[in-house]
């Protein structure tokens, strides 16, 4: 075997991921969304969620889990009304879903919708009561959580 022909072996190795390995393309698209969020570079992981939405493989709690992290990178990015809609998305896909009501009422606040921001926080904690976030924000908000 030429070394020519060993580079070449490695090369496919590595591009090539194996049966154990495989996933879809819409949970690869949210896996480099996922990594583009914690390097927070928002943008390229609105281009990925947007790609796993759009090739339309997930359903239900991964559909959800999508929907809420391009809720967060619309909402970091100050797109508050998008963000909404990614969260309403979510919440369609799990109804019970207390990080989309939290981070929902964490848009329609930034929208200045005290009162849909406490509906959420409250909701969200009636679904989780053990969640500190929406409590923090309903103490914050001069609200009893």
């Amino acid at each position: 075997m030429t070394m020519k022909t060993i580079v070449l072996l490695l090369t496919l190795l590595i591009v090539l991921p194996g049966p154990a390995l495989a996933s879809s393309a819409s949970e690869d698209a949210q896996r480099f969304g996922i990594e583009e969020m914690k390097k927070q570079r928002f943008r390229a992981a609105l281009r990925f969620f947007t790609r796993a939405i759009k090739l339309g493989e997930m359903k239900g709690e991964e559909a959800a889990g999508v929907h809420l992290n391009r809720g967060i990178s619309y909402h970091i990015l100050g797109k508050y009304k998008k963000a909404i809609a990614d969260y309403n998305a979510a919440l369609e896909f799990r109804p019970n879903y207390a990080y989309a009501y939290n981070n929902r009422g964490w848009s329609y606040e930034k929208l200045g919708k005290r009162k849909l921001a406490i509906r959420d926080y409250r909701r969200a904690l009636k679904i989780d009561p053990t969640l500190r976030r929406p409590k923090d924000n309903l103490v914050r908000l001069g609200e009893k959580p």
